[in-house]
């Protein structure tokens, strides 16, 4: 009898799961259905060739534009929007959803390379050449099989000295430090790349959203398994997954910043900003604005991980949430950093706006008549990261806007990555 009444509690345990799990997925799918009328809409009048594109990146773009809108309101208790309640459902997996499934290898034959300052050491580069050959087929992890080629191949030749060049090393390696304290230490920068690599990768995946994606690592082989449900294109898949973040430093525009450096009494990029407010108002118009949908004239169709296809152009309506409907185009969804801001966001930050509303506000800047407002040399570009509560500190759904600046119209950073030799946090003394 006992074990009747733990059947029966561990049943009623699954139907209360199955029924929560079945009430999360109406107001979603209600959510999913608005979009498909919606890109059918869209996709109707684009040319054959184009319309299966045209179709996904008008649903992506409604999708992601409600994502942050609430759906599900439970009185008294909590509101759930539609990114809550997607990462609330039940993963499907790739046996019910389908999709596809990727091993990505972290590169450490390069990441090696660097540490040696680009060495040119015969034993070295042939060590490289067999360690990636060997990981072909063998379980072990390349800083291992790296070490076992160049202690083969160099005939005594101490590891210290290639990796001793590099100033970022210097403090841990000397010309007296043995292979094997070379080798731990490169197996330590190793797993600290891997780790990054893992995470950047988790983060970046994870802001797909409605594909509910699965990364995991196995650190003993540097590798990552990445799971995307749903993905039908998997070439572009593996275009998105295997692109290269690189770190570049910028000179930036402040706020307080004159548009004409030989004017410093002159307008402001603060002004500038408050200009193309008003000419917007003038060449969209007030009533045009109140409008829930609005046409951009050129967009790029997307697949369905969101990555801009630009072979293929498409005229799409774009879903636009107004927060406001008495400031004008942009400032309706735009909150410019003004003089009650500005400590808390910094010079440095135009403004911030909604996740949802950055693509609309980036087309509405790079408007003809907006950008002769500001200098030729500016670029605008949104922060990576949401910017946290000011009292909870979790992520909000609002973004920073920078202003980068192309001194003569330079399009690579004066300064990058690869001239940091060491990075860390110490007290502002």
């Amino acid at each position: 009898m006992q074990g009747k009444g733990v059947v029966r509690f561990f049943l009623v345990i699954m139907v209360l799961v199955t029924l929560v799990q079945f009430m999360l997925t109406i107001p979603t799918t209600r959510e999913e259905k608005k979009a498909e009328v919606f890109a059918q809409a869209v996709s109707k009048n684009a040319p054959a060739d184009q319309r299966n594109a045209v179709y996904k990146a008008a649903r992506t773009k409604y999708l992601d534009s409600i994502s942050s809108k609430t759906i599900l309101n439970i009185p008294l208790l909590k509101s759930y929007t539609y990114q809550d309640l997607k990462g609330s459902q039940l993963a499907l997996g790739l046996d019910l959803k389908g999709g596809m499934s990727v091993v990505l290898q972290v590169d450490l034959k390069e990441f090696i390379r660097s540490l040696s300052n680009d060495s040119k050491d015969p034993a070295f580069l042939a060590a490289l050449e067999r360690a990636s050959k060997d990981q072909v087929n063998a379980t072990t992890d390349y800083i291992t099989l790296f070490a076992t080629a160049f202690r083969e191949i160099s005939g005594g030749q101490p590891m210290a000295p290639i990796f001793s060049r590099n100033e970022a090393l210097r403090e841990e390696i000397t010309f007296e430090s043995s292979d094997g304290e070379v080798v731990r230490l490169l197996r330590q920068k190793a797993n600290e790349t891997v780790g990054r690599t893992f995470e950047l990768l988790k983060q970046r995946i994870d802001k797909l959203g409605v594909t509910q994606p699965n990364v995991s690592l196995d650190a003993a082989r540097d590798l990552i398994l990445v799971e995307l449900p749903g993905i039908d294109n998997p070439k572009r898949a593996r275009t998105f997954l295997q692109a290269a973040a690189k770190l570049e430093f910028w000179d930036v525009y402040r706020i307080t910043d004159p548009v004409n450096p030989n004017n410093p009494a002159g307008a402001t990029i603060q002004q500038a900003f408050v200009d193309a407010n008003a000419t917007l108002a003038r060449t969209i118009g007030t009533g045009e604005i109140k409008k829930e949908i609005l046409r951009i004239d050129t967009s790029y169709a997307a697949d369905s991980l969101g990555n801009v296809d630009s072979s293929q152009i498409a005229k799409l309506d774009t879903v636009y949430n107004p927060i406001n409907v008495n400031q004008g185009p942009l400032f309706d969804i735009f909150t410019l950093n003004g003089a009650n801001t500005a400590a808390s966001y910094g010079l440095a930050v135009m403004g911030v706006a909604d996740r949802n509303q950055k693509d609309y506000i980036d087309s509405l800047l790079y408007r003809e008549e907006v950008r002769a407002l500001f200098p030729r040399d500016l670029t605008f570009h949104w922060s990576r990261d949401p910017i946290p509560d000011a009292k909870t500190r979790k992520p909000t759904t609002l973004y920073q806007l920078h202003a980068i600046r192309h001194e003569g119209g330079r399009t690579d950073a004066k300064l990058t990555g690869d001239n940091v030799t060491r990075a860390g946090a110490d007290p502002d003394l």
